[in-house]
């Protein structure tokens, strides 16, 4: 990261004279602050600061009474997803601290802060960005509410929402703020998820003019060219910009996942598969992220789906990511992807514990225990289907829910193995009720994409 991350941190006084006040007493602690929000927003890594992990570990030691850097530090782990308050009793306890202390001494905006945590917390989303909302009303300067909004509206498939609460934003803001083209390039990723594929292309590259380590931005882009199928130009891109996306970790895998989907979208399965051994896997060894292994499993299902054998013993290993994660997941969208690693693995058990047992564990409240009720576990019964060659059954499933899928979160890119799921199941099944189906999910795919993938001519 360049040496603008740990240059004019605001102190305590930076806070206030940005008209965002807090309750934190200690310079240092703020500077902290103001350099772990930085680090999300741009998803790397501040050397001079340790990183991301260390600067939030430091900010929580040097004033552990402070509110608003817990609320942070605790909002940053429900979004991550590896953590969950339905199973991990000592990050409910530490969630339900931050909130007793916060409502003792905590100031307005702060308070809205800890409202919008306890509410996403425990699957509340819709509260969690009405006090989002409430917060950018009066702050549009508050980068920590824009960026926990703008992935909270991503989680919950709500990308007109996402689109226009950044854009009215982003009105207010300076262009020479040192952060500006990273509202950029979530406005760009907002365009592209509405299918505003122009606008989003224009926008990632201002953004990308202005800081070209802007891995949102080179992300975005990478969206768009896989929907409007240019996908040699998507090679490029990502390969030619590699050296100032790599070192942003916390979209690496995800990044790498865009590329080696271009290769297989291009029929370069084994240029895919490199990319998948040598980096990816890497990538899963040293975050540990669920998220990453979702998007693992998406990828090597996909191989599989061009007859690639992709062996066992891969399937088996990402299993192994997996599995921490099966209970009381907060993100809807983390359900299916799961359950197409499970269902591959060598242990049939797994994919049936978790149909069976696990889910019973998923969260209760709120919209979150809506849509992984109504949504997540049809398309986890429709994916054990469709690997059991139950082709039928698994249209049962999922066809009926189909318009429902952006509800578990994700993007258009993502959520696009439950469609291909689903054309694969349609043609196999050799019903005409099946096959039917199957051309209406067709013509639904063509619409959003500009399709050239060739096994789907029906």
């Amino acid at each position: 990261m360049g040496e603008w991350c740990a240059k004019n941190l605001k102190d305590v006084q930076g806070w206030k004279e940005d008209g965002l006040n807090t309750t934190i007493v200690n310079n240092e602690t703020a500077k902290l602050l103001d350099a772990s929000i930085r680090q999300l927003v741009s998803l790397r890594d501040c050397d001079q600061l340790g990183g991301l992990v260390k600067t939030i570990t430091n900010m929580l030691s040097n004033e552990p009474n402070a509110v608003l850097p817990r609320i942070f530090a605790l909002a940053v782990d429900v979004l991550g997803t590896n953590k969950t308050w339905y199973v991990n009793e000592e990050f409910k306890d530490k969630i339900k601290k931050v909130i007793n202390d916060t409502d003792k001494y905590g100031n307005e905006r702060e308070k809205l802060h800890c409202n919008a945590l306890e509410a996403m917390a425990v699957g509340y989303t819709r509260k969690a960005l009405y006090y989002y909302e409430c917060i950018l009303g009066q702050y549009p300067n508050d980068l920590m509410a824009i960026k926990l909004s703008q992935q909270l509206y991503f989680f919950t498939g709500q990308p007109y929402e996402m689109t226009s609460s950044v854009s009215r934003i982003i009105q207010k803001w300076s262009k020479e703020h040192i952060m500006y083209s990273y509202l950029l390039g979530m406005q760009s990723f907002g365009y592209e998820e509405c299918g505003n594929y122009r606008n989003a292309e224009k926008t990632a590259k201002e953004a990308l003019s202005l800081r070209k380590e802007d891995t949102w931005a080179t992300h975005a882009l990478s969206h768009v060219y896989e929907m409007t199928g240019q996908y040699e130009k998507g090679i490029d891109n990502l390969n030619e910009t590699s050296f100032y996306w790599r070192p942003c970790w916390i979209l690496e895998c995800h990044n790498l996942w865009h590329l080696a989907l271009f290769y297989i979208e291009s029929g370069k399965f084994e240029e895919a598969m490199t990319i998948y051994d040598q980096s990816i896997k890497p990538c899963l060894i040293k975050n540990n992220s669920i998220l990453d292994a979702c998007d693992a499993s998406g990828l090597l299902q996909r191989l599989e789906f061009y007859n690639f054998n992709v062996g066992q013993k891969r399937w088996d290993e990402l299993v192994s990511f997996v599995l921490p994660y099966t209970k009381g997941n907060m993100y809807p969208f983390n359900y299916p992807l799961m359950a197409i690693a499970l269902g591959h693995s060598s242990n049939e058990n797994h994919l049936k514990d978790f149909i069976n047992l696990d889910i019973q564990h998923a969260p209760t409240c709120g919209e979150t225990a809506f849509y992984v009720k109504e949504v997540s576990i049809p398309i986890v019964k429709g994916i054990d289907r469709y690997l059991k060659k139950d082709y039928t059954k698994c249209l049962d499933f999922m066809y009926p829910i189909r318009y429902s899928f952006i509800n578990v979160g994700g993007s258009n890119a993502q959520r696009d193995i439950f469609t291909q799921i689903m054309l694969k199941a349609g043609v196999k099944s050799g019903t005409d009720s099946s096959k039917e189906k199957a051309k209406v999910i067709f013509e639904e795919r063509r619409q959003l994409y500009n399709l050239k993938n060739a096994q789907y001519q029906l």
